[in-house]
């Protein structure tokens, strides 16, 4: 009997060992899981922040990137249209600047066909033509006015067709102009000097330039241009008359010691050679009535030139070459 109750008393102690033993290891059990699962909420948790940290980044880094992208379209924009601005300011600069200078060159005069001042007359409007052929010669005494009937000596002003490729020449001679020498005094104009792009009065043959006038283009070595040449009260103007029946002024000097202009006479050189219409309607009234210009100058080429019928056959000469 004690026996048993001893053997029972042990096995009540090994039970009771064994059962705490068996809570110990279930409390290390649940403190092990529960810590376990502490660490993996923690790396879930970092895990998280680490990919909401790199999305953060990235959108911010694509708001910056946008950001910069924008502002420097919004800067190109900005500059294309202060430049566009610019250009349309100096057109429209430009634009007013050549109306006024044209406005100021250019105005409107009414055609005429009969003893019109600035002979706005074109070829097929006049009957009575005197036509002059030029050489390649610089030289005016074969062609003075008044020696093929056209008397200036009661005008102020008179026009001319002239086919040239350049250097048309235009003397207005006083009185007693003599041989026409390089100490003439006279007012020489010149269209279309050097090549066909300057213009120029000068107060001595070959003189100093009084005026000059810068534009290419006033010739035309196949098409007949108009001028007219004005000298009245000392003011010498030269005009360029269009088929539209405006005038353009190519140059204009007053002469504070005016000639006295009683004839003129022309010539081309320098590579040109010249076909000239004078209009004899624009001459009619003209004479030499009041005899200013002398025996001496309506005669024969007293300084040495040749006369203008072996002028006329040196210019078929030349031509006929040029066809040829």
């Amino acid at each position: 009997m004690e026996l048993k109750n001893s053997v029972s008393e042990m096995d009540n102690s090994i039970y009771e060992e064994l059962y705490e033993k068996t809570i110990h290891h279930q409390d290390e059990s649940k403190t092990s899981t529960s810590s376990n699962l502490q660490t993996y909420e923690s790396l879930t948790h970092q895990h998280d922040s680490a990919v909401v940290y790199d999305s953060l980044q990235t959108k911010k880094f694509k708001t910056t990137k946008w950001k910069c992208h924008f502002k420097s379209r919004k800067i190109a924009i900005t500059v294309f249209i202060f430049l566009s601005v610019v250009c349309f300011l100096a057109c429209v600069i430009i634009f007013i600047h050549t109306t006024n200078v044209n406005s100021e060159q250019t105005q409107t005069v009414s055609k005429e066909t009969n003893g019109n001042k600035n002979g706005g007359y074109f070829p097929n409007d006049c009957e009575n033509k005197t036509i002059l052929h030029t050489p390649n010669k610089y030289a005016y005494r074969p062609f003075i006015l008044s020696n093929h009937g056209l008397f200036i000596s009661d005008k102020e002003s008179f026009s001319f067709h002239v086919q040239a490729c350049n250097d048309v020449h235009v003397a207005l001679l006083p009185k007693d102009y003599g041989n026409i020498t390089d100490e003439s005094a006279l007012y020489e104009i010149v269209i279309g000097a050097y090549r066909n792009t300057r213009s120029i009065i000068r107060k001595r043959k070959q003189g100093q330039s009084m005026v000059e006038r810068e534009r290419i283009g006033y010739l035309n070595c196949t098409k007949v241009r108009q001028f007219n040449i004005d000298w009245s009260n000392g003011n010498i103007s030269v005009r360029y008359i269009m088929k539209n029946s405006t005038v353009e002024t190519i140059m204009a000097w007053l002469d504070p010691a005016p000639l006295m202009i009683i004839d003129a006479a022309i010539t081309t050189g320098f590579g040109a050679t010249g076909s000239w219409t004078f209009c004899a309607n624009d001459f009619k009234n003209s004479t030499d009535k009041d005899g200013l210009i002398d025996d001496f100058n309506k005669s024969a080429d007293r300084d040495g030139s040749i006369d203008d019928y072996i002028w006329k056959l040196v210019w078929k000469m030349e031509k006929s070459k040029q066809i040829l």
